[in-house]
């Protein structure tokens, strides 16, 4: 791959228009498929959410086109409860969390004098849970560990609702860092927790992260009946002071920004497409190595982890390696073993590339 083509890489990885510092937050990609009966932390089907979890219960996560009327979004994420958390322990936690990369949160200016306001909305309907919920930014680059935290009230009922608040610039700490690739920022939606996050005193300005301050006031726990489901889109993170209008973006923006943690080769028209596959193929003399080379989507945050499933061969062995000594963040390669001399042989593959923070 020429220098002039990994700069392009580079380039399409980024837009200049993009005033989220949420990814995906109209949940428009969706590469993971449904995640069923989970109890630990697990990725969510839309791509950059995650689970984090521990002692709340069963859950089964997925795509819905549940979503508010007239805001523009054609897809949310639902969680449901398959399995009842009888009693809520002190250890208990379930939050709903996206990990932001450092070097997009550098424009906030945190760590300086000058550090900037920014605004968090959302977009959630609970079926069948209702109380208060506790949502956390969490600072955490540059060795930072620090926490603000607010507490919402959803009443039974209530269908789609917007929320959002101003989340004041937090002057202390350590400043973020351009070209760092680690978790600057955590986004987190608290769906039930335990004494051990609610003892304290809610944490309403930036301070050291103090876990028993973190979600003082939940009632809401979602764990707590197999009705309770909770849907979730239009969530957004921007600079300022002043609420505004959820950016749509064109869904090959969204695409290229998630590709940079996770791409499934089989992924094509915003779905998985199973019965798609890659190939090589050409004339073959047993023993031999073939290698398939490919360059990635978009250049991703770091050299990923390759699984990859063979998909069918004539005149080669049943599995496809990964050429580790070639691939880096850029491009990687596929390598199939001949056990035969034919004409034509060929070996077909799926993959997953992960780069996830």
């Amino acid at each position: 791959m020429s220098q002039t083509k990994v700069e392009q890489h580079l380039i399409e990885n980024n837009s200049s228009t993009r005033r989220n510092i949420i990814h995906n937050g109209a949940m428009v990609v969706a590469q993971k498929g449904t995640t069923a009966n989970f109890t630990t932390d697990t990725d969510m089907p839309t791509d950059r959410w995650n689970m984090n979890i521990n002692d709340a219960g069963t859950f089964d996560a997925s795509l819905s086109t549940d979503v508010p009327t007239g805001e523009g979004f054609a897809n949310s994420l639902r969680v449901q409860c398959t399995s009842v958390d009888s009693t809520i322990g002190s250890s208990s936690y379930m939050r709903l969390q996206q990990k932001i990369e450092e070097q997009y949160t550098v424009p906030t200016a945190y760590g300086t004098s000058g550090a900037k306001d920014m605004v968090m909305s959302f977009w959630i309907k609970f079926v069948n849970a209702s109380g208060d919920f506790c949502v956390n930014i969490l600072n955490l680059a540059n060795s930072n560990n620090r926490v603000i935290a607010k507490k919402f009230t959803y009443a039974s009922g209530s269908g789609w609702q917007q929320y959002s608040f101003v989340i004041p610039g937090d002057t202390g700490g350590n400043s973020f860092r351009n070209a760092q690739t680690g978790t600057g920022l955590y986004w987190q939606i608290y769906l039930q927790a335990g004494s051990d996050l609610t003892s304290g005193t809610l944490q309403t300005t930036w301070d050291t992260r103090d876990n028993t301050n973190r979600a003082v006031g939940q009632t809401l726990a979602l764990g707590g009946s197999t009705s309770n489901n909770v849907y979730l889109t239009g969530c957004q993170l921007t600079i300022g002071d002043t609420l505004m209008e959820f950016q749509h973006l064109p869904v090959d923006e969204d695409e290229k920004i998630c590709f940079r943690y996770y791409f499934d080769s089989q992924y094509t028209n915003q779905a998985i497409d199973s019965t798609d596959y890659l190939l090589w193929s050409g004339d073959i003399t047993s023993g031999n190595t073939y290698y398939h080379s490919r360059l990635l989507p978009v250049a991703m945050r770091g050299a990923p982890a390759i699984t990859v499933t063979q998909q069918g061969e004539s005149g080669f062995q049943s599995s496809v390696g990964v050429d580790t000594g070639w691939s880096d963040r850029h491009k990687t390669a596929f390598t199939g073993v001949s056990d035969t001399t034919v004409a034509r042989g060929y070996f077909g593959y799926k993959y997953i590339a992960d780069s996830e923070l």
